[in-house]
């Protein structure tokens, strides 16, 4: 069995956490794809689908995002190999079928609902969208 609480697991989270706290505390996001460039990323969604699902809402989590349950199913999968100290490498396909899966339903939510509906919403705000503006602005003045 391998040690979960290591010195680099505990670092990793603790840069996530710090990471996540920062964003969202001062910029109201996360997702680096929205802070950056201003549109979803394919997981976008996810934690509020995770809320939702919590709260017993589940048709407005599997609206939120939904390839939630997979993506859990497979977390808790991967992480039970993982302590039990089996080949991560077999779980490869699966990650790529799931990958692939992700991929699909980005395109079709990306297609169907940006940027009208939450959570695949622009964000004018964002760095690009910033770059731009000032961009224009030099090129007008």
């Amino acid at each position: 069995m391998r040690k979960l609480f290591s010195k680099t697991n505990i670092i990793a989270a603790f840069i996530f956490l710090l990471y996540y706290v920062a964003t969202t505390q001062f910029l109201g996001l996360s997702a680096p794809t929205m802070i950056l460039m201003g549109f979803p990323c394919p997981g976008c969604g996810m934690t509020r689908a995770a809320r939702f699902f919590i709260t017993g809402n589940f048709a407005q989590s599997f609206a939120m995002h939904p390839l939630l349950m997979p993506t859990a199913a497979f977390a808790l999968w991967a992480f039970v190999w993982w302590l039990k100290g089996k080949d991560m490498e077999k779980l490869k396909t699966p990650f790529i079928i799931l990958l692939v899966i992700f991929l699909i339903t980005y395109i079709a939510r990306m297609w169907l609902f940006f940027p009208h509906q939450e959570p695949l919403v622009a964000n004018p705000d964002s760095l690009l969208h910033n770059m731009i503006n000032l961009f224009k602005r030099r090129l007008q003045s």
